[in-house]
């Protein structure tokens, strides 16, 4: 009898701990992970080709975005999204900016988020979201736009 109590209690533990565990909130950290990995443009012209790779470094997310033209590197920006006291960013950081600038998540769901500065010259607005199996990514301030496209390379 107590070894049948012991197992139900044991049991009902089990059950709550999972319950708890699947049905908490994810983190806005959490929710970012679809990011991770290489992913090519699709959308380059011939002889032209462009990447961005993602990992997870520590608490907060890296990244690097280049183009090439043929081997030749024509650009490159260095990324990170972390949280700094309560907010989460996306830190950019290219060679024609002296610091880095600052795009703060307004916006994050489990396959989509949104970055925004409005005291940025351009973009002012950073998009990114899954479609299938494509991810895009848009920037845009001031009624320009420009849409990215790609797909995750394998063994990523």
């Amino acid at each position: 009898m107590i070894r049948k109590t012991i197992y139900t209690l044991f049991a009902l533990s089990l059950i709550i701990g999972l319950i708890y565990i699947y049905s908490k909130p994810k983190t806005d950290t959490e929710k970012l992970s679809w990011i991770l990995g290489s992913w090519e443009r699709l959308d380059m012209p011939e002889g032209k080709s462009g990447a961005e790779k993602w990992k997870l470094r520590g608490d907060h997310y890296e990244g690097i975005a280049l183009n090439l033209n043929g081997t030749d590197t024509t650009f490159i920006e260095y990324i990170k999204i972390a949280k700094l006291d309560k907010d989460h960013f996306y830190i950019v950081e290219v060679s024609h900016n002296a610091e880095p600038t600052y795009f703060k998540l307004t916006s994050v769901t489990d396959s989509s988020f949104v970055c925004e500065n409005p005291k940025h010259d351009f973009p002012k607005k950073i998009e990114y979201w899954l479609k299938g199996e494509e991810m895009h990514a848009k920037i845009s301030g001031d009624g320009n736009e420009v849409g990215f496209r790609f797909k995750r390379k394998l063994g990523s």
